[in-house]
């Protein structure tokens, strides 16, 4: 199992300890983190495309791209990338399905699973499908983000390897900066 426990090591119908339940938060809240991340990049994505049709295609012309897509609901991103046959059906099919797979996760999941959370084989069954969903984002991401990588490379409009490191460098000094001098309040 993904949280170093053996099902045949335990009884399957006893109350789940706090670790067993920590673990169960944790993998959900991976899965939202992750179908987000796939969001923003839906949002990116369709902010890139927009500003290289625009006129102006400036990083202020990005920005309000990005602020305006920033807005569409996840459904709503996926309908305008559908317009625009910026990815294959297949993808979009797939990030149909991942939103479905969030919605599911942020409105229905634990009120679903309230008699499996009290024990331990549900826990563990929690977990284990989490996971799954863990993968099926990252994977749509990964996928998604190639064949942009491609496409905007032929146009020019993809940042090279050095440019992208640059940016991840500068967004860190940024966040260091910002938390440099702050202590946690008690």
């Amino acid at each position: 199992m993904d949280c170093g426990i053996e099902p045949q090591d335990l009884d399957l119908s006893a109350s789940p300890g706090d670790e067993l339940v920590k673990e169960v938060y944790a993998h959900f809240g991976l899965c939202i983190y992750l179908a987000g991340v796939f969001e923003t990049g839906l949002i990116n994505i369709l902010a890139q495309l927009s500003t290289a049709a625009d006129a102006s295609p400036t990083r202020a012309t990005f920005a309000r791209y990005y602020s305006m897509y920033e807005s569409f609901t996840f459904g709503n991103l996926i309908s305008e990338l559908k317009k625009r046959t910026a990815l294959p059906q297949d993808l979009l099919d797939e990030a149909s399905e991942r939103k479905k797979d969030r919605d599911y996760l942020a409105h229905r999941y634990f009120r679903d699973r309230d008699m499996d959370f009290v024990t331990v084989g549900g826990c563990l069954k929690m977990i284990h499908e989490l996971s799954d969903w863990q993968q099926k984002f990252e994977s749509l991401d990964e996928k998604v983000t190639e064949h942009l990588r491609v496409t905007l490379a032929k146009s020019g409009l993809w940042p090279t390897e050095a440019r992208l490191e640059q940016q991840v460098q500068d967004r860190l000094r940024e966040a260091r900066l910002k938390y440099k001098d702050q202590r946690p309040k008690n």
